[in-house]
């Protein structure tokens, strides 16, 4: 959790959700979540309030606005050792958060399964939210049977 100080409900969560994934379907947006916007890398280069994601969407839609279909040409002249830097750094970022956040060890397991089937094979997300919500299960049954717990 990037803000535990911060009171969040699920039912808060679920109601932002809710809420801007109807309204950018009437924009022709496609659904997404807190994390898709980035919020762990904004969090690793320093935006630590609303304002930075306020600011970037701000710079996206000037950048639309002003490059309009000429967008595609301006985000490949981006220099990609920058973009790979970039990256690279929200990635350890989310690792640690993963890390953080999950103690089980099985449940690491599955959310590095999860993370390279959704990088490495074709309907990755699909397969692995497939594959990993099975192996979850899957594991949980053999630790209750070998075990006695979970």
């Amino acid at each position: 959790d990037l803000f535990p100080e911060k009171n969040i409900t699920i039912k808060k969560i679920g109601l932002t959700y809710s809420v801007m994934n109807i309204a950018s379907s009437f924009l022709g947006g496609i659904p997404v979540c807190h994390g898709s916007g980035g919020l762990a890398g904004q969090y690793t280069f320093g935006g630590r309030t609303g304002g930075a994601p306020f600011i970037y969407g701000l710079l996206y839609v000037f950048l639309g606005l002003l490059f309009n279909s000429n967008f595609v040409n301006v985000v490949q002249i981006f220099p990609k050792p920058i973009l790979g830097v970039i990256l690279l750094f929200e990635g350890i970022a989310l690792i640690i958060l993963v890390k953080d956040i999950i103690t089980d060890k099985k449940q690491f397991f599955v959310a590095v399964l999860v993370a390279l089937l959704a990088n490495g094979v074709p309907y990755g997300y699909f397969v692995g939210m497939l594959f990993g919500t099975i192996i979850y299960y899957l594991l949980n049954v053999w630790f209750l049977n070998n075990y006695g717990k979970h």
